[in-house]
């Protein structure tokens, strides 16, 4: 294979193409990452509780210590200090990343570039650019939509939201407390709630979020975030940022491809279905594509693992699908959840690192959902 441009070809230059690559930065391989965005900036912000140690540690802006979940004449709070609510902004990651990248050699960056075809030739896969082609032992694809084998019965939302960055003219935040759901919005056309990330008493993260199967306009959104800050007596709101973002949420099996052309990232099952988070479920999977690839002798075909586990994946089919049966009901069974279960105790479970302690208790927490607690008394019977 001394005709390779590159040993690996990385298509797609965000979040999960540039954490690929920071990880391949450590092996002998040389790596090619390919994206046709012109450059970076903050188009969104991730989020997650903390856990296994990632390469971009030094870039999280703030860690919360609380979180509370909100209904109607309910409110749950939870410390989660054992395991803290982490921001990190995309931009504050690109930088991270790059920083990294430009350290190693073997290991370059094209922006501006635009993608065709590509070709698995069983030796070798092709790649049709408008730079012109590139062979490759290896494509990792993190481009596009999640691929995955849709059957009757799947249910194919998306998380879809609009955030605004805003700075307000009266103090209505906790800057020690992140809002992961606050559902007393209407819930008529499904799972709906307001998302806020404090900075300040007066200025925050505030994000319009539904589970569904289309999502909104901007001007949606934005329309609801500045109803809820009226609501809350913010008065008048100076908008900083805008953001918007679609995730995938379906119970339909995520494929990671064959041969030489395999999927990572969203497009390749990453993030969590019934939740939306992704970034720390996209760090452990470049860290075991990163493991998989060291070593590895380019003339095979490596093994990788699938991004997620089954058992994971079954208790989040279980959950979509009831919450697709009952789209009203996610108030009720999100306050319970919350209410039944300790703050590491859900930081875990939203993490998949949850123990069988953890699995049983987020069973007992919804006894309102009398299917959803026997789906998952099933399932935790099976796996005994």
């Amino acid at each position: 294979m001394s005709s390779l441009d590159a040993d690996v070809v990385v298509c797609g230059a965000g979040a999960a193409g540039l954490s690929i690559a920071v990880r391949l930065a450590r092996t002998d391989l040389t790596v090619r990452v390919l994206d046709r965005r012109e450059g970076y900036g903050r188009d969104r912000t991730f989020s997650f509780f903390r856990g296994r140690a990632h390469p971009f540690e030094d870039a999280i802006a703030r860690r919360y210590k609380a979180i509370e979940v909100l209904g109607h004449g309910r409110r749950v709070a939870r410390n989660v200090e054992a395991r803290p609510y982490e921001t990190l902004p995309a931009d504050r990651f690109y930088e991270a990343a790059l920083r990294i990248l430009a350290r190693h050699d073997r290991v370059r960056l094209d922006l501006g570039v635009s993608i065709g075809a590509i070709r698995d030739l069983g030796s070798h896969v092709e790649i049709e650019t408008d730079r012109g082609a590139l062979r490759t032992a290896l494509v990792i694809d993190v481009r596009g939509e999640l691929a995955s084998t849709r059957k009757a019965g799947d249910v194919g939302w998306v998380q879809h939201f609009g955030g605004l960055e805003v700075e307000v003219e009266h103090p209505v935040f906790d800057p020690a407390l992140a809002t992961l759901m606050d559902l007393r919005v209407s819930q008529r056309e499904g799972p709906h709630f307001v998302y806020v990330l404090p900075e300040t008493p007066r200025r925050a993260l505030v994000e319009d979020t539904y589970f569904g199967p289309q999502p909104r306009t901007m001007e949606e959104y934005e329309a609801n975030v500045r109803a809820w800050l009226s609501e809350r007596g913010a008065g008048a709101v100076s908008v900083l940022r805008r953001e918007r973002g679609v995730l995938p949420m379906t119970t339909a099996e995520p494929e990671r491809g064959q041969g030489r052309v395999l999927r990572a990232g969203l497009a390749g099952g990453s993030a969590k279905p019934s939740t939306g988070y992704a970034f720390t479920f996209i760090q452990r999977d470049a860290d075991a594509i990163g493991q998989a690839l060291s070593g590895w002798d380019r003339r095979s075909v490596p093994a990788i693992p699938a991004a997620r586990g089954k058992t994971s994946l079954f208790f989040d089919r279980v959950f979509l699908a009831y919450l697709a049966e009952h789209p009203t009901s996610a108030e009720r069974v999100f306050v319970d959840l919350f209410a039944g279960t300790s703050g590491p105790s859900i930081a875990r479970f939203l993490s998949e690192e949850g123990t069988p302690s953890d699995y049983t208790a987020v069973m007992a927490a919804v006894p309102s959902a009398g299917v959803l607690a026997q789906a998952f008394r099933s399932r935790a019977l099976w796996m005994r």
